[in-house]
């Protein structure tokens, strides 16, 4: 769970004392410390006050986002060319300076694409699932 679900659970429960938070970020609880106070919150989701805004977000969840989309294919679109370079870097003339070369532009060019796929799978905050 991320600091920002443990910031949520913190809002909703309290301090909850069974809560023990690694090092790496992990973070471990029992359950009967969490669940009566997770019940609860959502029950309030769907009580008299709540229910029409929870369908809303609901709803809306299963929406396309075009933002979101639009932003995949641009990352999808960059892991191609990254892929088509190192191809074509593989193809370079076998001699010692170009190899060097062509090994040094594979490692960076991978880089870039490792980092475009991370952000493929990154949730960015503000979707319409999370509106408050």
């Amino acid at each position: 769970m991320r600091s920002a679900g443990v910031a949520a659970l913190f809002r909703v429960m309290g301090p909850v004392r069974a809560l023990r938070v690694t090092a790496l970020g992990s973070v471990y609880a029992k359950g009967d410390a969490l669940v009566p106070g997770l019940d609860a919150w959502l029950a309030s989701l769907f009580d008299d006050d709540h229910l029409d805004a929870t369908c809303t977000t609901l709803a809306g969840a299963s929406e396309p986002n075009p933002e979101a989309q639009q932003r995949e294919a641009q990352l999808r679109a960059g892991i191609a060319v990254r892929d088509r370079k190192i191809r074509n870097y593989r193809l370079l003339p076998d001699d010692q300076n170009t190899v060097t070369l062509g090994a040094d532009w594979i490692a960076e060019t991978q880089r870039e694409r490792t980092g475009l796929e991370r952000q493929l799978g990154e949730h960015l905050p503000g979707g319409r699932a999370h509106r408050q």
